[in-house]
């Protein structure tokens, strides 16, 4: 009787994580610790528990649900990894001067004789952890001839203007760039 209390609070648990995953993202929210896997950790779990269930109870039949989830979830493990290795994204944060808004910046760059640079800005919550897009706020940067600079030597991030806790203007090679969090 003791292991199947475990059981059930080791099931609600999980079920209460999946719910609160379902708000942070149907919010437009993301966990800055999933930002590269996307839904691979949290279906991660849920197939790990599932097998476990069926580990449990010893039933045939409850090995087929998790059985083809983790079918599914390689094939999704393996997109991820090829897309990560076709196309990275580095994440950077930025503080505002007082210290009461944090930017994070994703960033990526692609060369085909001029470079490309592109950045998508996060605004972070709860201590760094969820992050909030910032609709309408990418920016792409052409560049002919870098020099090899890096993503956030284009983008200027040792020296921005913060005009705001809320707004901070990115002095980048091709222009001033504001980026406003909210």
């Amino acid at each position: 009787m003791r292991k199947n209390n475990y059981l059930l609070i080791a099931a609600v648990l999980l079920v209460v994580f999946d719910i609160f995953l379902y708000f942070v993202y149907s919010h437009s929210y993301e966990f800055i610790l999933f930002k590269g896997t996307g839904y691979f950790i949290p279906l991660l779990l849920n197939v790990g528990f599932l097998m476990y269930i069926a580990f449990r109870f010893g039933k045939w039949w409850m090995y087929i649900l998790p059985s083809i989830l983790a079918f599914v979830l390689g094939i999704y493990f393996v997109w991820i990894f090829i897309l990560n290795s076709v196309v990275s994204w580095q994440h950077d944060s930025i503080r505002s001067p007082l210290g009461q808004e944090r930017l994070t910046i994703a960033h990526r760059s692609a060369t085909l004789g001029e470079t490309t640079y592109f950045y998508e800005f996060y605004k972070s919550s709860f201590m760094g952890l969820i992050v909030k897009k910032l609709d309408g706020m990418d920016l792409e940067i052409m560049i002919r001839d870098s020099r090899e600079k890096g993503d956030l030597e284009v983008l200027n991030v040792k020296s921005p203007t913060w005009v705001n806790e809320t707004t901070v203007i990115f002095h980048t090679l091709n222009g001033d760039r504001t980026v406003i969090l909210e």
